[in-house]
């Protein structure tokens, strides 16, 4: 806050309703005002009666001055709620299609012999991230199971044999 100007403002008048500064926002809309006062002294004229009555602060009249600068066309910011619900309407758009997809693929969108191992691994580790032990034990069981493989593997293919040529 920059006390000087807030003490300026006050010593001259410009106050809150409880006799202290004004705050920022106030200020930075009084700013805007009186930048464009022409345009809003011009503006100020075509506008309803009925509606001046209810806009008595700095605030309100910036921010109808603000709204009847844009395009008709525009659309409007949504609020945090509408934009909430827009980004649940595209989440559910989002499950019926993988749910549709799943439905084609008779329920099995993963097929390990056209995947490669790299992503197994990461597809594995996104899922366990939170559970770093099963990550291990899963490591530790797949090093054993290539062990017995390893062994049966030599067993089944006697000394010379690896690879016949012909």
């Amino acid at each position: 806050m920059n006390v000087s100007l807030d003490a300026a403002l006050v010593q001259f008048g410009f106050i809150n309703r409880g006799g202290g500064a004004m705050q920022k926002s106030i200020r930075s809309d009084y700013k805007a005002l009186l930048d464009h006062e022409a345009d809003v002294r011009a503006w100020w004229t075509k506008v309803k009666e009925d509606k001046k009555r209810h806009w008595h602060s700095a605030r309100a009249i910036s921010k109808n001055w603000r709204a009847s600068q844009r395009a008709p066309d525009e659309p409007k910011r949504l609020s945090p709620l509408a934009r909430e619900r827009e980004r649940s309407r595209q989440l559910q758009e989002q499950l019926v299609e993988a749910n549709e997809r799943l439905k084609a693929a008779d329920g099995d969108l993963y097929d390990l012999l056209k995947t490669g191992p790299e992503t197994i691994g990461k597809v594995i580790v996104d899922t366990l991230r939170m559970h770093p032990s099963k990550i291990e034990k899963l490591i530790t069981t797949l090093k054993a199971e290539l062990k017995e493989l390893k062994v049966l593997t030599k067993a089944a293919r006697p000394r010379g044999e690896k690879g016949v040529k012909q």
